[in-house]
């Protein structure tokens, strides 16, 4: 369930909705995305190169979501955000453990 889901955000996410933990270098770039605002235009959907580092999965991605990329393409979709992990990395093994417990 949700509850569940936001426990867990920082394990999964590197962070959680209220108090993810970017470094102070990914929180000065959200605050700039925030201020620039969209780095696109309704009907445009080319989508340039967006430096990400030092922050934390949660706040990349409300970065681009929310402030960098808020409008949807042509077919009414808005862009999606998710972390993945490399193969073979700590949060990977631990992932597919989870889902192999829970016969997901």
């Amino acid at each position: 369930d949700l509850e569940d889901w936001h426990q867990n955000a920082h394990d999964y996410m590197g962070g959680d909705f209220e108090n993810a933990c970017s470094t102070a270098d990914g929180i000065t770039k959200y605050e700039a995305a925030k201020t620039a605002g969209s780095v696109v235009v309704p009907g445009c959907q080319q989508i340039p190169p967006i430096d990400c580092g030092g922050m934390s999965g949660v706040d990349a991605c409300n970065m681009v979501k929310k402030h960098m990329v808020p409008y949807a393409n042509a077919d009414g979709k808005n862009m999606e955000c998710w972390l993945s992990y490399g193969k073979g990395t700590n949060m990977d093994r631990q992932i597919e453990s989870d889902l192999n417990k829970n016969n997901v």
